[in-house]
């Protein structure tokens, strides 16, 4: 396991919190938690579809048995 001593001195989050501020440390963790939402949302609206397609299907199949 990787240790904070192992990382460059520049990429330890006290160093790079003391040279660059806060938004150094809080912007990339947003950024993560953005792209897994981003994700999920495009990973739902897939499934969506599927669903969308499967119950007009049915619908079809049920509306032309009844005539």
């Amino acid at each position: 396991m990787k240790t904070i001593k192992d990382m460059s001195e520049h990429s330890r989050p006290r160093e790079k919190l003391q040279e660059h501020g806060v938004s150094a440390i809080i912007e990339p963790m947003f950024a993560s938690e953005l792209e897994a939402e981003r994700a999920l949302v495009e990973s739902n609206r897939k499934l969506i579809e599927v669903f969308e397609r499967k119950i007009q299907a049915k619908l079809n199949e049920i509306w032309d048995c009844g005539s």
